[in-house]
Formats: structure tokens, sequence, C-alpha cells
């Protein structure tokens, strides 16, 4: 069996990446008795809620966001995908971008994504997976930027875009997409 921490799953609905961090991570059922650190100390994934103030960004991250569209896509579907920590380092190896923009929603006083925590204070968290150890920083590097180019050269199955698209833009949803006519 897979687990994702309670600590979502009242407020964020994870069937799908819960099958892709079981899958990909292969996490054992811990059924109620999880205890915080015991991921970090173990190597196994959770996915825990971080304060905004609390994110290091990785030094060098060579990849460009668009975050207009970012900003499209989170106002009409709030915030999705964790994003994920080095615990070696503390530092984001990946979601950046997504971090980014946050981080101007805040500064400009707009009301959080659906699924980001608003402390009484007014401090945002945000969802991160950690308990993630690479084995130096050279190797985090190279998640960071295997994470971004193996999605870019995926490429598309053109026909099948092409009617995704035409159905996104019929329900006034293509610009949230990162497409545009």
């Amino acid at each position: 069996a897979c687990w994702i921490t309670q600590i979502l799953s009242d407020s964020l609905p994870m069937p799908i990446v819960g099958i892709a961090l079981c899958v990909f991570f292969e996490i054992p059922s811990i059924a109620g008795d999880y205890r915080p650190g015991e991921a970090i100390m173990n190597g196994q994934p959770r996915i825990e809620y971080m304060s905004l103030d609390e994110l290091r960004r990785a030094p060098r991250n060579p990849k460009q966001h668009d975050l207009g569209a970012i900003h499209l896509s989170m106002d009409k579907r709030g915030f999705i995908a964790p994003l994920l920590l080095d615990e070696r380092t503390g530092q984001i190896v990946a979601g950046h971008g997504r971090l980014d923009v946050l981080l101007q929603k805040y500064g400009a006083g707009e009301k959080p994504p659906a699924r980001i925590q608003v402390s009484p204070q007014g401090a945002w968290s945000v969802p991160v997976i950690r308990g993630i150890h690479f084995k130096d920083a050279l190797d985090a590097e190279a998640y960071l930027v295997a994470d971004n180019q193996t999605t870019i050269l995926g490429g598309w199955e053109s026909e099948g875009l092409a009617e995704l698209l035409k159905e996104f833009k019929a329900a006034d949803m293509l610009e949230s997409t990162g497409f545009n006519d």
C-alpha cells in the first residue's frame, strides 16, 4: 500500500500524484504510525507544508520560466505539484518557477491559490516533497536539469494535442495551458 501524509489528505486531491509517488519512490504504507523526522532518517519521501520564507533556491538553476503562464495555470487550478527539496542541502531542486509565482502573488497581496495554507500571521505554506537526499551538489544539479529537460525531450503527439487544445479553447481553458491560438 502507499501513503501520502495526512497533512494533505483533507486539502489536496492527490490520487494521481500519490500514484506517481508510490510507483516512482516505492513508498511503503506506514498506516497511522508516522513520526515527524522519520522520513529524513530512513530516506522515504513524504509531502510536508513549508513556509515560503523557509525555502532556499538552488544557487545554480539555469532554467528560465514563463511566470505569466505559471500564474495563469495556478489561477485556474490552484497549486498542484509540490516542490522538491534536497534534504542534504535544504535547497529546492524542482519547482523554482512555481515558487517564484507564489512569492510574486504573496508580495502583491493576492489571495493564496487553492491548496496553499495560510498561518494566523498571514504567512503562506506550500506542499514540498521531503526526504530526498542527493549524493552531492552536482548530483542535485543534474537532477534539476534532468527534471526539466526530460519533459522537453518527450515532445507531443500532434493529433492528440491538437484535439485537446481545441477542446480547451472551446472551454476557455487554453490560455492556462501555456498554449495560445
